[in-house]
């Protein structure tokens, strides 16, 4: 009976066997005696059925096989048979295959080998398909399922093999196998992997193929490196590369091994790459804390040091030499912190300022200077050092203006300053022996050159300044210094025998005394020292020399001899007992010594020779500091400087003190305080009555003020003044009380003007007077009640008959001022008429 075939789906013309055909019971029966399970039959329940599929889609269970089949005809023989007949193939038995896990696995290896050589991958060839492993047999199945490479190639072992490889790129491996998998089938090569290599195992032709298939899948790779930076970032991104790989099949992600590296390395297909690679870093600005750099202003690491920990929030380190911001934290936080930062810088400056000197850059960096220099103020001062000069000034743009003008200040009050100050004649040793109290005050270095003529000071300019004010007042108020001409016959008895006596001036008095020879018989003494001191001196030194006479006596030459006589006994005679020095030297003799042994003396002489004396000689005179010339007195040498006879010149106050020019004067009269000088013009007066009557004559600008008489520079200072001088305010009080009195007087009629009887009988005169109480009663002028209290007071003593006018002619303003005072007392009510007592005047004769 014909009918079609169950397994291979042919038409039999003839009997079937169970409903399959001779070919197909055949294999049935083949597969039934080597299968170890001997169950089951081709009906209802049958091991295998007979199909067709594409030779593309059967896997090999095996690694290698032989190359020859069992009888002895090698694969590469069957391969071309096929080639050149395709129909052979329903010659050769059928391909037993197994499904497998969804897939379709071989078991006749060598057949499948020589069909996929043979042809293409869709070609489709006859196979007996086993639905299960149960089906073909377990233990058969895992005998033959021995393929390492996934069933894609197979090995042909009797068959000559090449191999060849290359390295591969970072993270290529994933990409390459993915798309081996896709091919594998067509390539015939075998294709696997040996530390970072890529192996292909086949025929030269397949290993070629391979190859190039192999570099066309790299043409498509990529690979990127991406910097985590710390390990939370790392974390985060091995969490998310689980997803990345399910979304994209090719990528591959590492991460390096050491725990101090945070780097992770993705490769795999470019788009898949470019799209992880993002995903990565948009991460790792979420997740990672990083330090990142940011260049600050020159000079300015001092300020923002101390000022971003305020104002900034986060995790911060400025490093002040190199001027550099490190911000920790996310993408998210650092660009806030960057954006905080802009707006500060935008309102801080940096202003330098040269200074050379290295003293001032060391005062500079004491910390009470930099203090007081940024006081009230955020700025921060940087001081360079030695090879450095420049100091940076860095802060708020209004802070930094005002500090600069501090610093500025500051180098000029404390620059170094080296001044000489000229020093009086004499005057050495005693600025010498002040020099150290000098010193200690002004806290500037003084030194006395080897001349001895000035002073040099050094220091800044406020030391040098206060050091210069001290040497003034130790020159002119201190200092003292006369002169005093003695005669050369008597500084013996001055000096004493080996300067005991004018040692013992000296050291009483603390003065300095100096000698030098003069012309005429003279020795020129300077006393210099404290003022009372040189006075005092001075005064010892006079009351010794009053107790000597110098005596001068007119001999003649032919008595010379007699007088001195023969080896001078004679004139030892008269000397005899008597302390008394005697110069023959010269015509006429001088004689000097005690006042009573000089009479003695001359009584002698006299007695035995007819000697004319010529008279006495002065011990001592004062001398004029400039031109030296000489005097009786003191008051005879001021009087000689007030003449103006020399360049000499005195104080102008009364302290009486004079030097030998106008200079050293001027400088003496700023610091003497008998000297009253003129705050216009600085000129100097001995008495306030001076100055004042200099004023009054407005011979300068200097003008004072009309009430309490005290002096101002100009007028405006002295307007100003008198706005609030309560003096001022009553003598203008006063005035304008005059005024008013004087108006209403002119309005009365003379007889009344003048009546002295109680009640006026001129009804002009008492009308007017009543418009006048009425118009300066206190109540109603209550913004000048004191002038309407006064006038109104002397309105009611006019009307009572008892006016106190002042006299037409008389406009002094001290009578006025007297009235008005006793206008202003209270009236008693018990003696009204005391309160103004009325001046004696003609009766009012008006009925």
């Amino acid at each position: 009976m014909a009918d079609w075939c169950r397994g291979c789906r042919c038409y039999v013309e003839g009997d079937l066997y169970r409903g399959y055909c001779e070919h197909c019971w055949e294999q049935w029966k083949e597969a039934r005696t080597s299968s170890s399970q001997q169950t089951g039959a081709p009906d209802g329940r049958s091991y295998f059925r007979i199909t067709k599929l594409p030779v593309g889609e059967l896997q090999f269970s095996q690694a290698t096989i032989s190359g020859s089949f069992r009888n002895g005809a090698s694969l590469s023989e069957t391969e071309s048979m096929l080639r050149m007949n395709p129909d052979l193939v329903h010659k050769i038995p059928f391909i037993s295959v197994v499904r497998d896990a969804g897939r379709l696995v071989s078991m006749d290896n060598r057949r499948l080998y020589t069909f996929r050589m043979a042809f293409d991958d869709d070609h489709q060839v006859p196979i007996k398909l086993f639905d299960s492993k149960e089906d073909f047999g377990v233990d058969e199945f895992h005998r033959k399922a021995t393929s390492i490479c996934g069933g894609h190639l197979v090995e042909v072992r009797d068959e000559s093999t090449e191999k060849d490889g290359f390295p591969l790129p970072r993270n290529a491996k994933t990409l390459v196998s993915r798309s081996w998998q896709e091919v594998r089938s067509s390539m015939g090569a075998r294709l696997y992997f040996q530390g970072n290599e890529v192996q292909l195992c086949g025929s030269r032709r397949q290993v070629e193929e391979g190859i190039r298939h192999v570099q066309r899948i790299l043409s498509t790779y990529d690979c990127c490196t991406v910097d985590l930076h710390d390990y939370r970032a790392k974390e985060a991104v091995k969490r998310a590369s689980v997803e990345w790989r399910r979304r994209y099949p090719t990528l591959s992600v590492e991460f390096d091994a050491e725990q101090e590296r945070h780097y992770a390395h993705i490769g795999g297909n470019a788009g898949e790459v470019k799209s992880a690679e993002a995903l990565a870093k948009a991460l790792v600005d979420e997740t990672a804390r990083v330090w990142e750099e940011v260049r600050l202003p020159s000079q300015s690491g001092p300020y923002f040091r101390h000022l971003l920990p305020r104002r900034l929030t986060g995790k911060l380190h400025v490093d002040e030499r190199q001027d550099l911001l490190r911000i920790c934290g996310t993408a998210g936080e650092r660009r806030q912190m960057m954006t905080e930062l802009e707006e500060l810088k935008r309102d801080v400056s940096t202003k330098q300022l040269q200074v050379d000197d290295s003293s001032l850059r060391w005062m500079l960096k004491k910390g009470a200077n930099l203090k007081e220099l940024c006081r009230n103020t955020s700025v921060r001062v940087t001081v360079g050092d030695d090879t450095d000069t420049q100091v940076h000034v860095t802060g708020d743009s209004a802070e930094v203006k005002q500090v600069m003008e501090r610093l500025r200040a500051f180098l000029q009050e404390n620059k170094k300053v080296t001044k000489t100050f000229d020093l009086l004649p004499g005057s050495t040793r005693f600025v010498l022996g002040r020099l150290k109290r000098i010193r200690s005050d002004s806290e500037a270095k003084l030194y006395v050159p080897k001349d001895g003529d000035q002073v040099c000071i050094q220091g800044n300019q406020r030391q040098v300044d206060f050091a210069e004010e001290l040497l003034q007042q130790v020159l002119f108020v201190e200092y003292g210094s006369i002169i005093l001409k003695i005669s050369s016959q008597l500084v013996g008895e001055i000096v004493g025998k080996n300067g005991v006596v004018i040692q013992s001036i000296k050291s009483a008095r603390e003065v300095d005394i100096q000698f030098e020879p003069a012309n005429g018989g003279w020795v020129t003494s300077q006393i210099s020292g404290k003022k009372e001191d040189c006075t005092a001196a001075s005064a010892e030194i006079i009351q010794r020399l009053q107790n000597y006479e110098l005596v001068s006596l007119q001999i003649s030459s032919s008595l010379v001899g007699l007088v001195i006589g023969k080896g001078g006994a004679n004139i030892k005679a008269f000397k005899c007992g008597l302390q008394i020095r005697e110069d023959t030297q010269s015509n006429p003799w001088i004689i000097s010594g005690p006042r009573d042994d000089v009479e003695e003396f001359l009584r002698r002489l006299q007695k035995k020779f007819s000697v004319p004396v010529l008279g006495g000689l002065d011990t001592y005179r004062f001398a004029c500091p400039d031109c030296g010339e000489d005097f009786p007195e003191e008051r005879c040498v001021l009087k000689h400087i007030r003449q103006r006879a020399c360049r000499a010149c005195s104080c102008a106050g009364e302290c009486g003190a004079y030097y030998a020019d106008k200079a050293s004067c001027q400088k003496h009269e700023a610091w003497c305080p008998l000297v009253k000088r003129c705050p216009g013009c600085h000129a100097a007066f001995p008495s306030e009555a001076e100055l004042a009557k200099h004023v009054s004559r407005k011979a300068c600008k200097a003008r004072s003020c009309r009430g309490c008489r005290k002096i101002f520079t100009d007028i405006p200072a002295a307007e100003l003044h008198q706005q609030s001088c309560e003096q001022y305010a009553e003598k203008m009080r006063d005035v304008e009380v005059r005024r008013h009195i004087l108006q209403l007087k002119e309005t009365l009629c003379s007889t009344c003007r003048f009546g002295e009887q109680k009640g006026s009988s001129c009804s002009t005169c008492k009308a007017l007077l009543r418009r006048a109480q009425l118009k300066w009663h206190p109540d109603k002028n209550p913004d000048n009640e004191i002038i309407a209290t006064i006038v109104f007071r002397f309105v009611q003593a006019v009307w009572d008959g008892s006016p106190q006018w002042l006299p037409a002619t008389d406009t002094s303003d001290e009578t006025f001022q007297a009235a008005s005072k006793d206008a202003r007392k209270p009236a008693s009510s018990k003696e009204p008429e005391q309160a103004f007592r009325p001046a004696q005047r003609p009766e009012c004769t008006v009925q």
